[in-house]
């Protein structure tokens, strides 16, 4: 049997976001037994940067791994029109911020933790002038702790980073998942984890990158193959700085999507 090839996206969320990933990936291994080195394609934006790098190579997963992910996950339903019309300006708003940041507070490169020697993970950044998404794939001979301080730079909370000829700031400006960088040509399941994609209510950047996300996925509605989305309910957003309570959300949600997919009842 051929491999299942599998795509992880972090995304971005600060502190509180580690901890989401944390306890997602936690869930995850439990009833699954994946693991990030399983994945074919590794995407990270800011916190989900830093946390992709300290992955190693790919290990394919095996046909049980992958079939228990595919019992999880389903095609995304079809993107509304007014969520295109909210990821439009979601972008025009991220690139305005990007032109405005100043570069002041600490070097996000104090934030990078250990990079694996062998680190494959796309990481996303966003160039001010002209404002524009960069992708960067830390395995190419290049800065990778220059690439993924650049994917941190949170505008107006720390200082920017030249990278690549011009200065960057943080890739969630241009989207807090990037989930659109992971293809379905090239896979055959996407798992995304969302820290800052309220799946309810939540506050308008929450809703925006819930919209934003949705545009992100049709290209997998159109292919009909699935996706996992692992994002918080709109209360555990709005609790997400008691970080040890928010972690324990995402391991709970992750074991809960199980334990109903087991019972026939619902899916992730």
């Amino acid at each position: 049997m051929s491999e299942v090839r599998i795509g992880l996206v972090l995304g971005a969320g600060g502190t509180a976001g580690a901890h989401w990933i944390r306890g997602c990936l936690a869930g995850l291994n439990q009833i699954c037994g994946f693991r990030p080195e399983h994945a074919s394609l590794l995407v990270g934006t800011s916190v989900g940067a830093i946390k992709a790098a300290g992955f190693g190579p790919h290990v394919p997963a095996p046909a049980d791994v992958a079939a228990r992910l595919g019992e999880l996950a389903s095609v995304p339903p079809r993107v509304e029109r007014i969520d295109r019309l909210a990821t439009k300006l979601r972008l025009a708003g991220g690139c305005f911020l990007a032109v405005v940041s100043r570069s002041a507070g600490p070097n996000p490169l104090a934030w990078v933790e250990a990079i694996h020697p062998e680190t494959r993970a796309l990481v996303c950044s966003m160039r001010r002038l002209p404002p524009r998404r960069r992708v960067a794939d830390l395995a190419a001979p290049s800065a990778p702790a220059l690439e993924i301080a650049a994917s941190a730079a949170i505008p107006f909370g720390s200082r920017s980073v030249w990278v690549g000829g011009a200065r960057h700031v943080d890739g969630a400006v241009w989207s807090v998942t990037n989930a659109d960088v992971a293809s379905p040509q090239n896979l055959e399941l996407l798992i995304v984890i969302a820290p800052l994609v309220a799946t309810d209510g939540g506050t308008a950047v929450a809703r925006l990158g819930r919209a934003q996300l949705a545009t992100e996925l049709e290209p997998w509605r159109q292919a009909n193959k699935p996706v996992l989305v692992l994002a918080p309910s709109g209360s555990q957003y709005a609790s997400r700085q008691n970080h040890s309570g928010h972690k324990a959300d995402a391991l709970a949600l992750v074991m809960a999507a199980w334990t109903d997919q087991d019972s026939g009842t619902s899916r992730v």
